[in-house]
């Protein structure tokens, strides 16, 4: 009896061993589970993996490289081609989060399909337990998603999700932090950024030549890597030619899209995360306003009718369902707006009353941080009006937000700086940038820029989005 449960322990001893010790199921690349859909929370552990041979050495766009130690793998297919986010929601240990698609290599001489980098990280927001990966992906691709331990003395569980990128509608100049960055350009089409350094005023500040005299000059994410690229729309022959790079002025595309007498702009109609080259065009024999875009998800053409030809158009994602919605302002005899907004998730139609014609610009804003765009005028003596979009007052004229942030002819660059959803009253004077974290409530100052330069938001001139 005493021999029996001697060996009954030690069995119990290895048993336990072996539960701790054991790799995870998906180890290697070549088990890697598959996630279901979008929108879902995926669970797993790391602890107990490994780096199997020939997986990639972590390396990082604003980081040092790290050897890969304790990967777990899964892999998902893409159910539309557009832009998507993989997000750590819930971890307890810093990690490194990738997504590869894999191709035809050698691995240790033998030919076989290896991992190839489309974007990684192990920091996100100054936070390596939530880091997030966001990438363009073609329909019917396979994207193979490995968490692994940016410490060898770290493991555990985690859950991410996978979903469609949110368009930016602020600069945002780098892949590890989704707060808005500084740009300004002059006529001659040189672009001047400015990448702000956490918890500092210190500004790393690039060049780029990009563009001439007479380009209408934009700023939005074209190639679904949720940072901004550069675009200009050239007056061509009479049309419109579209020259878009990245941000170190690397080509990207070029496009010949629209008429010199129409107006150009950039939005997200077709919600797949990236941007989308438009035009508005009025034809004065029907006294309306005709809106063309070429969609980035498939590169087809599409045009709808919506508005007056006097009608000035606003981009914004109003009903916050990932796609920017028709929005015009139309001037009233009383010298004030009307704001009209056709709702892409239902098709539904709004109007406010709201702004004055003499003094006010439109803001592309969320200051109640619930994924919708704010209506929200800044008036040229330095205040700002907004109406909230999750505010359950009947809202006219009236707003529910008045914030005295800015002087006489400031320029309003509402953005959010702070990376927490909701954005941040901001106006530029003469080379300075004054802005007011709604996260902390705290009030930062840069020095980028001068009084000759033009300021850069929202994928375009403020105030091109208004005065043409």
């Amino acid at each position: 009896m005493k021999i029996k449960n001697t060996i009954f322990s030690f069995a119990l001893i290895i048993v336990g061993i072996t539960a701790v010790t054991a790799a995870p199921t998906n180890d290697n690349w070549e088990s890697a589970i598959d996630v279901p859909g979008l929108g879902g929370n995926t669970s797993g552990v790391n602890t107990g993996g490994s780096a199997q041979p020939c997986e990639p050495v972590h390396a990082f766009a604003e980081q040092s490289n790290l050897q890969p130690q304790s990967s777990v793998w899964y892999k998902w297919q893409v159910p539309a081609t557009g832009s998507y986010t993989v997000k750590i929601v819930d971890g307890g240990f810093p990690m490194v989060l990738s997504a590869y698609s894999f191709a035809v290599g050698v691995c240790n001489g033998v030919p076989m399909n290896i991992p190839y980098r489309i974007r990684e990280t192990s920091d996100y927001n100054n936070n390596p337990y939530r880091p997030q990966v966001t990438f363009r992906a073609v329909q019917g691709s396979t994207i193979h998603i490995a968490i692994d331990s940016a410490t060898n003395v770290l493991s555990g569980s985690f859950n991410f999700t996978i979903e469609k990128t949110k368009y930016q509608y602020g600069a945002q100049l780098d892949y590890s932090n989704s707060a808005a960055d500084l740009a300004v350009n002059d006529a001659f089409g040189r672009w001047w950024f400015g990448r702000r350094e956490p918890f500092t005023t210190q500004v790393a500040s690039s060049t780029v030549v990009w563009g001439d005299l007479g380009d209408r000059v934009f700023m939005a994410d074209f190639n679904g890597d949720a940072v901004s690229d550069l675009a200009v729309a050239r007056p061509d022959n009479g049309k419109f030619t579209w020259w878009i790079a990245d941000k170190f002025g690397n080509q990207i595309k070029v496009v010949q899209f629209g008429l010199t007498y129409d107006h150009p702009l950039v939005g997200d109609w077709d919600g797949d995360g990236m941007a989308d080259i438009a035009v508005t065009r009025n034809d004065f024999n029907t006294g309306r306003k005709i809106w063309h875009f070429l969609r980035s998800s498939d590169g087809q053409y599409q045009s709808l009718q919506y508005g007056l030809v006097d009608d000035k158009p606003m981009v914004g994602d109003y009903d916050g369902d990932g796609k920017t919605d028709l929005a015009v302002l139309r001037p009233t005899p009383q010298n004030t707006y009307t704001w009209y907004i056709r709702s892409s998730s239902d098709g539904t139609d709004i109007s406010r009353e709201f702004g004055l014609k003499a003094t006010d610009v439109p803001q592309a804003a969320d200051f109640d941080g619930d994924g919708k765009t704010d209506i929200t005028m800044f008036r040229n003596d330095g205040t700002w009006y907004s109406l909230d979009s999750s505010s359950p007052i009947p809202i006219g004229q009236r707003p529910t937000r008045i914030v005295k942030w800015g002087t006489d002819n400031d320029r309003a660059q509402a953005a959010d700086y702070d990376a927490d959803g909701k954005t941040d009253y901001a106006i530029y004077r003469d080379g300075q940038w004054w802005i007011l974290g709604s996260r902390y409530g705290e009030v930062k100052t840069y020095s980028f820029g001068t009084p000759l330069y033009i300021v850069m938001t929202d994928g375009g001139l403020r105030n091109a989005f208004f005065f043409y």
